[in-house]
């Protein structure tokens, strides 16, 4: 008899000493790229503004900002809340949180890379076929 099993659609990341289970279904991908582009766009936006020419509001606001961005694209993929716990482990530590932004958009890029390889894969072999 021949056995079949299905892959995980999640994957768990350990951080800061607690584990993160992460979707990874074809429909949560979706959605994280749709998250990732957002976030690239406002990071565009907040990178053109001139902080050096900003009063202490203007700037407060600026890297509240940033904060803000991160934090959308975090919690859409690791879970509502999330950010806030993993910035106070990251000592608050905008730095440390960009460094962690860009891992999850490296994973979500690998992921939508292999959704996209899938399907072409798929659909050459229906071309073929016919």
């Amino acid at each position: 008899m021949r056995e079949f099993q299905f892959k995980k659609t999640y994957e768990e990341f350990k951080i800061a000493g607690k584990v993160y289970k992460v979707d990874f279904s074809d429909p949560a991908v979706k959605r994280y790229q749709i998250e990732l582009y957002e976030y690239m766009k406002r990071s565009k936006e907040l990178q053109k503004v001139d902080t050096d020419k900003l009063d202490k509001k203007g700037q407060e606001k600026a890297f509240n900002d940033a904060l803000d961005a991160m934090r959308t694209f975090v919690d859409a993929i690791m879970g509502g809340g999330s950010f806030d716990e993993l910035y106070k482990a990251s000592g608050e530590y905008s730095e440390n949180m960009v460094e962690f932004v860009e891992f999850l958009a490296e994973i979500v890029g690998e992921r939508a890379q292999r959704l996209k390889q899938k399907a072409k894969k798929h659909k050459y072999k229906k071309k073929k076929a016919n």
